[in-house]
């Protein structure tokens, strides 16, 4: 049986360090994220339409239905925004509810939301590109203008007066379908504080589950002594940061300190054995 070591993960705090906080590390990978979860849905449903109508809907159970396929975190509930506006206890959720008089939101609204969060424009007419990513694995992206203005949004302080970030959202949200964003100012703010809280800590804490959590690349890690020395196939990818080369290595050495597969191999070989790269478990 392989040692296996427990140990804090250091490429995730590289990580976390780099975009400033772990919600923010969450909004790299959350077009990825929901690209895969809306890519799940609609073969579970049939198409992507229908999807749509479900994350419209005000019954967490239209979407919930399917947490095991979607990766739920285990005390997740209301993927949709449909749902999660009709069961959350925002401050501002009876300003938008009373704004909508009863009515439901339609498949527009909501694709105009998944459209801005995706990076897909044409969502409904060009569904190939939910499929830009590998189903094996989540890519990551820089934050777009429409995720950074809603994280601007979280702070207490965010009102009507904050026209920059207004225009920003509001624009995203019609590049094809419209979630129309009420003209008074004042609602505006209170419908745009609303997809913050939505996309920024709901949709976040999903993104994380599923991009970090669950392939276990969070904070603290578990990992074979051998994959934490060789990396995961790619060169440089090892945690060992010493780099040997053949001459500071003789064939007497005692102790070598290893970088990579290559390096080892090459400084106890004096360059008669090559490597074979193979990806690790």
């Amino acid at each position: 049986m392989l040692l296996q070591l427990t140990l804090v993960n250091t490429d995730y705090l590289r990580a976390v360090t780099s975009v400033g906080d772990e919600w923010r590390l969450s909004a790299v990978y959350l077009p990825s994220v929901l690209r895969s979860t809306l890519r799940r849905l609609s073969r579970l449903v049939g198409d992507l339409a229908t999807s749509m109508s479900l994350l419209a809907d005000a019954d967490c159970d239209a979407v919930d239905r399917w947490r095991d396929q979607l990766h739920y975190l285990p005390d997740f509930r209301c993927l949709g925004f449909g749902a999660w506006l009709a069961n959350n206890d925002s401050v501002d959720k009876a300003d938008v509810l009373s704004e909508l008089n009863g009515a439901a939101l339609n498949v527009s609204d909501v694709t105009a939301i998944y459209a801005a969060l995706t990076g897909c424009p044409n969502l409904l007419v060009n569904i190939s590109c939910l499929y830009f990513d590998d189903n094996s694995t989540f890519s990551t992206a820089p934050i777009s203008d429409f995720v950074r203005a809603l994280f601007e949004v979280r702070g207490d302080n965010f009102s009507s007066d904050n026209v920059t970030t207004m225009d920003i959202v509001t624009t995203e949200l019609c590049s094809n379908s419209c979630f129309v964003v009420p003209a008074d100012r004042r609602l505006a703010a209170t419908y745009v504080r609303i997809l913050s809280a939505y996309v920024t800590v709901h949709l976040a804490g999903y993104a994380f589950h599923r991009a970090v959590h669950l392939p276990g690349d969070d904070l603290i890690v578990t990992r074979p002594q051998s994959r934490l020395a060789l990396g995961n196939g790619l060169r440089g990818s090892g945690i060992l940061e010493h780099y040997v080369d053949e001459a500071s290595a003789s064939n007497g050495s005692q102790l070598v300190t290893i970088y990579n597969c290559y390096d080892a191999i090459l400084a106890v070989s004096n360059g008669h054995w090559t490597c074979k790269w193979l990806a690790h478990a």
